[in-house]
């Protein structure tokens, strides 16, 4: 198979039976065969077990932990049952299109050594009214990808191919202290390290509902942003003083919009004044002047 290196793709499982099947049919799907899923099963009680016996494919390996953990230790425990030389993510919320590995690989196989990671573009797709929304609407080219990812425009966990080697020379791959936002954390220390390949195709779909996890919790997004700023983003040496400054705005702009929904229009309105983008910052002013179920249907809340 030495034309067609084996892609290990991990499952991480916790109660995941309501759109597991799709999730599983994606993969069963692709185009590109030589893959093994790794099926982390996060100690579920629901019928997830049940569902990913119906798959009956001896590309998909169960494992199940010994423990319930936090998915990014669940996703680094994972990440040891994998044999193969690339990896990716796949959540059992969202779905894959059958010629996504296929269009990665062909890149990693058709340019130079230094590309560690190829994504490309997703679809949002929202559930409880079936509307579907382009995640890059558009390409920042002028952008770094570091940058990119720091403005939720590039690499994301469910539309990225990345070579294991390029994750083995991380001090770590994900950290165990974070429920959020440990997705930006990995993928910005990647772009440090290694060069990314955009696919503008959407091949991946995420499933937006009542569920998700970061939905349903802002405020811990919020704490954990402003930790990874103080812990690694204001430390670090590879940083630069435009892309904290980037940074800043986004953390400002998440406590506007938390602060909006909750009503703490003082809070909103000195978070406002601390933005250094113009935009931005005339954007939310807008924001704040809306309804509330207005900027929540807008929000897609």
């Amino acid at each position: 198979m030495k034309d067609n290196p084996l892609v290990s793709v991990i499952v991480n499982c916790y109660n995941g039976e309501k759109f597991l099947l799709d999730c599983l049919n994606s993969l069963k799907n692709q185009t590109y065969k030589n893959i093994e899923i790794i099926f982390w099963d996060n100690k579920s009680t629901d019928d997830s077990l049940k569902i990913f016996k119906k798959v009956e494919d001896i590309r998909f390996k169960y494992f199940l932990a010994d423990n319930h953990t936090t998915l990014y230790k669940a996703r680094n425990l994972a990440i040891k049952k994998c044999s193969g030389d690339f990896i990716s993510f796949l959540d059992t919320d969202d779905y894959w299109m059958p010629e996504k590995i296929q269009k990665q690989m062909e890149i990693f196989m058709n340019t130079n050594s230094k590309v560690g990671l190829v994504y490309t573009n997703q679809t949002i797709f929202i559930n409880h009214t079936n509307q579907k929304e382009k995640y890059i609407k558009i390409e920042s080219k002028n952008d770094s990808e570091s940058t990119k990812i720091l403005k939720r425009v590039g690499a994301t966990i469910l539309t990225s191919l990345i070579k294991k080697k390029e994750l083995l020379k991380l001090n770590y791959i994900f950290d165990n202290n974070y429920n959020i936002i440990g997705d930006l954390d990995l993928f910005y220390r990647l772009s440090k390290i290694c060069e990314f390949n955009f696919i503008k195709e959407e091949l991946a779909v995420y499933r937006l509902h009542g569920e998700n996890y970061l939905k349903k919790n802002k405020k811990e997004e919020i704490l954990e942003l402003e930790n990874w700023k103080s812990e690694y983003l204001d430390k670090s040496h590879n940083v630069t003083k435009s892309e904290k400054l980037e940074f800043s705005d986004i953390v400002h702009h998440r406590k506007v919009i938390y602060f909006i929904l909750e009503k703490k229009n003082f809070d909103a309105i000195k978070q406002i004044y601390k933005i250094s983008n113009f935009v931005l910052k005339l954007k939310l002013i807008l924001f704040f002047l809306m309804p509330n179920k207005m900027l929540m249907k807008l929000l897609k809340f």
